[in-house]
């Protein structure tokens, strides 16, 4: 069974063992609304392999947290996955909880071969030696910086 079919069954199955919401008892077209809103964020939220086991953790932890037996809301479906996203940690690539730092040396190896600018740390001080150690940068990339701020320095002396 694919991944779409499992998650829509899995979901209809949820469901049917919780009420709608009150507003939405008596309205089967809002409720349909509903059910398709829902599945679309549990196709956003739900990784691409080990979907059985996160579908089973991300249940556990709606019911366990839920306060009635209603129908859960999109925002109670995100707590779930990133609840349930630092027990299982090839989860947290599906739902993004990580936060993304940048790499300075990446960035600062782009700039130097662009000839854009950057800060002296980069050019004389313990950056320049670790982009030339880590193979990012040549020592001779970094002459045409060195030369500016000799220049520069010597003008200032």
């Amino acid at each position: 069974m694919d991944r779409d079919k499992f998650l829509r069954e899995r979901l209809s199955g949820f469901l049917q063992r919780l009420n709608p919401p009150r507003a939405m008892q008596t309205n089967a077209e809002a409720q349909k609304e509903e059910i398709t809103d829902l599945y679309n964020r549990i196709i956003k939220l739900a990784p691409s392999r080990e979907y059985l086991g996160w579908w089973k953790d991300f249940t556990d932890y709606l019911l366990s947290n839920a306060i009635a037996r209603t129908w859960p809301t999109i925002r109670e479906l995100n707590e779930a996955a990133k609840a349930i996203a630092p027990r299982r940690p090839e989860f947290i690539d599906a739902i993004g909880t990580e936060k993304w730092t940048p790499d300075e040396y990446a960035i600062n190896s782009r700039r130097i071969k662009a000839l854009e600018p950057v800060a002296e740390y980069w050019v004389n001080g313990k950056g320049a030696q670790e982009l030339v150690r880590r193979g990012m940068v040549s020592s001779e990339q970094l002459e045409p910086y060195q030369y500016y701020l000799a220049q520069n320095t010597m003008k200032t002396n």
